[in-house]
């Protein structure tokens, strides 16, 4: 069995982190507004519900979910473009996170602009959905389609 490389990065929010190689994502093309930070660190929170989205260089995080696990009926189809960047050959090769935000005590995620990670690859991305009426802003706690 190999041993992982360890890499340890200062947060100010959450302190020193510890990360496997293993949970860090190239993003070739950054994150929307935050191109200048390519590589990302995976850490689960709360038994997996939860993921925090750390640079690797930098204070900036986000705090994420997966969509499947609190959105019912959502889906889309990623360009080709898209599926080169993150050099995947099949959509089962890509896990959906949401970028989740509170707004006066109430969750909402981003539903137009998904964190698409291929675990296979270590490459990510932020996808922004231009052929179907995903709000950047959906209240958590409510089905899809209500």
């Amino acid at each position: 069995m190999s041993q992982q490389e360890m890499t340890v990065i200062e947060t100010e929010r959450y302190g020193p982190l510890e990360i496997s190689s293993d949970n860090i994502y190239r993003f070739a093309k950054g994150i929307i507004g935050f191109e200048e930070y390519p590589s990302f660190a995976l850490i689960s929170v709360e038994d997996g519900a939860y993921y925090i989205l750390q640079a690797v260089d930098g204070q900036l995080s986000f705090l994420l979910i997966k969509a499947d696990l609190f959105v019912n009926d959502y889906g889309f189809e990623i360009n080709d473009e898209t599926v080169e960047l993150l050099g995947i050959s099949s959509p089962d090769q890509v896990v959906v996170f949401l970028i989740l935000n509170i707004v006066d005590d109430q969750p909402y995620v981003n539903l137009k602009a998904p964190i698409l990670l291929a675990p296979d690859t270590k490459r990510g991305g932020q996808f922004v959905i231009h052929d179907q009426d995903y709000p950047i802003r959906f209240p958590l706690g409510r089905k899809e389609n209500e």
